[in-house]
Order: C-alpha cells, then structure tokens, then sequence
C-alpha cells in the first residue's frame, strides 16, 4: 500500500512539473524558473539565488553566480542530485540546493 502511495504521489509531482513545462515552452521569454525545471541539456543564465548567505557563500565557492551561463546536463526523475555544467566543469548539486538558483532560459 506504501508503495501504491508513493507512486501516486510521483506521478502528481510529475504531472505538476509536465504543466509548467509545457507553460515554459509556450512562453519561455522572460520566465524565471527555478534550475529543477529547466530540461536536460538546455542553458540558462542566473538571475537570482534564493536563500541566506550560507546558501550563497557554497554556490559561490563553487562558481556559481548571478549572470553566468549553465547547462543543466541531467537530473533525476524525482528528487535526485542535478548535473549542471559551466565552462568545463561539472558541479553535482542536491534537488534541494538547485532548487535555490533562478535562471532565465537563453535557448
């Protein structure tokens, strides 16, 4: 019965995050989303990183800044870590930290 649950639940959270894409896709000038939604392989620049200063100071330290360009190379169906790219590295970034930085898509 867990189980049965926790799929229903993946699949309300999978429906939720077809619809904004799909709203994304229909208008994607101007939109500021969170990097968790951007689909894999697309870049986008960082306007914004949501949080306290600890938050900013590790995004930071790994390079991470308002006005850089990053690809999002792959993520997880559900909550898993999400791959991002910028220049030739590659960061690896828990759902729950990704989820702090905004970008607006460039493609």
């Amino acid at each position: 019965m867990q189980n049965f649950l926790k799929s229903q639940s993946c699949r309300k959270n999978y429906k939720k995050k077809e619809a904004v894409r799909t709203e994304l896709s229909e208008n994607q000038e101007d939109k500021r989303i969170d990097i968790t939604l951007l689909d894999n392989g697309f870049s986008a620049q960082v306007v914004e990183i949501k949080g306290g200063s600890e938050v900013t100071r590790k995004l930071h330290s790994m390079g991470i800044i308002k006005g850089i360009t990053i690809t999002r190379k792959n993520g997880s169906f559900m909550k898993g870590p999400v791959v991002l790219q910028k220049g030739s590295m590659q960061i690896a970034l828990g759902y729950n930290l990704a989820k702090k930085i905004i970008v607006q898509n460039i493609d």
